[in-house]
């Protein structure tokens, strides 16, 4: 049995970002057991709506973002000696933290409360 939603999209031939869920969510659900994909799209609109899809997906785009970002500025600010770069990947890693944890909390803040 097929969802309103995912038979407007098959009516439309379009798709949005409600009706992709997590592929690797589908493959561990069904691991060893019989889910029609139909049913598992179904589970994840009754448990999360647009909104909750839509802000997951803007997280996961901006964190890679974030950390592609920051660890290019500090990889390509190694000069010439090879002690610099352990000293830039930790630079890398600790930047990136700070501002995936800061983005995250602002988007929790201005999408949840």
């Amino acid at each position: 049995m097929l969802s309103g939603t995912t038979n407007r999209l098959i009516r439309s031939g379009g798709c949005t970002a409600e009706d992709l869920p997590d592929p690797g969510g589908y493959l561990l659900a069904g691991f060893g057991k019989n889910i029609a994909f139909s049913v598992f799209v179904d589970s994840i609109m009754q448990a999360m709506g647009f909104v909750e899809v839509s802000v997951s997906l803007l997280k996961s785009l901006l964190f890679g973002l974030i950390i592609g970002t920051v660890s290019s500025y500090y990889g390509l600010r190694v000069k010439r000696s090879i002690t610099e770069i352990p000293q830039a990947t930790t630079k890398a890693v600790m930047g990136s933290l700070r501002l995936v944890f800061v983005t995250d909390a602002v988007i929790t803040i201005l999408f949840f409360i």
